[in-house]
């Protein structure tokens, strides 16, 4: 996961690591808030029964 400012982006070499990244099975997703971490943590089964306050 790749957390970045609202409104962030990936660099070209942080998109190349993710495409790789991917292709190779992983993970990987990019998310610009707190809210959005926890849902990817979640859904990716590693946070459970969180609740953003």
């Amino acid at each position: 996961m790749e957390v970045k400012r609202p409104g962030g982006r990936l660099s070209p070499d942080q998109q190349r690591i993710a495409d790789h990244m991917k292709r190779a099975g992983h993970r990987f997703e990019v998310v610009d808030s707190v809210e959005a971490a926890i849902s990817v943590l979640v859904v990716w089964g590693v946070a459970r029964g969180m609740a953003v306050q």
